[in-house]
This record gives C-alpha cells, sequence and structure tokens, in this order.
C-alpha cells in the first residue's frame, strides 16, 4: 500500500520498491564488508575480547 495516497500497488510496482531497497542495502552493506571481512579483523572478533579489552558475548 501506498503510505501517501493509501492506495494499493500493482505487483510491478511492489517488485520495483523491493528492488530498489534490496540496491540499497546491498550498496550499503557491500563497502561495508569489503573493509572488515579480513583475517585481522576476523581474528580480532575470534579473540573473545573488543579493542578496549572488555569480553565479547560468547554468542551474537
Amino acid at each position: 500500500m501506498d503510505e501517501k495516497t493509501g492506495e494499493v500497488l500493482t505487483t510491478a510496482a511492489l517488485a520495483e520498491r523491493v528492488g530498489w531497497c534490496a540496491g540499497l542495502v546491498e550498496g550499503m552493506a557491500g563497502p561495508l564488508l569489503s573493509e572488515h571481512w579480513n583475517a585481522a579483523d576476523i581474528d580480532a572478533l575470534a579473540s573473545g575480547v573488543d579493542a578496549g579489552g572488555t569480553n565479547l558475548p560468547s554468542q551474537a
């Protein structure tokens, strides 16, 4: 449903909006993963403590 008009969206309009949203998320998550999905950051997570020495949650 369109929030402004209250009209029911067509299947095509809904697919377009979902595609736009998925593209937005991909555009934000891609660079973040590229920056942090590396051996040093994975080793830091596996150490169990953060940069300040605080224990990380055992399950997250």
